[in-house]
């Protein structure tokens, strides 16, 4: 479901990129889940509650502080501010520095 949902969430021009990390993201948390939960349901059903909890508020309090506010804004403005001065359009556009000769 995740997976169908990505390709409508971000904007165009880093589309691939974010898919990726995103669905990266998504199966590392899959697995780690997978593998710790047998290990941790023996500690006692509280405990792995406890720890699933306090890894939901970190999450939303990542999400509270570092994702920007979306409503009623264009994905074009939502881009603008999540792009990177590394990966700006003017820096993809630069010519090569290095000389290349097609000759044969």
């Amino acid at each position: 479901m995740a997976q169908s949902m990505l390709g409508e969430m971000v904007p165009p021009g880093v589309g691939t990129a974010a898919m990726g990390i995103a669905a990266f993201a998504n199966w590392t948390g899959n697995l780690l889940v997978g593998q710790f939960f047998p290990r941790l349901i023996c500690a006692g059903t509280g405990t792995v509650l406890s720890m699933f909890a306090g890894a939901c508020v970190l999450a939303c309090g990542f999400a509270i502080r570092w994702i920007p506010e979306t409503r009623a804004r264009t994905l074009e403005q939502i881009e603008g501010e999540l792009v990177w001065p590394v990966a700006s359009r003017d820096h993809a556009r630069a010519p090569c520095p290095l000389p290349i000769s097609l000759n044969i």
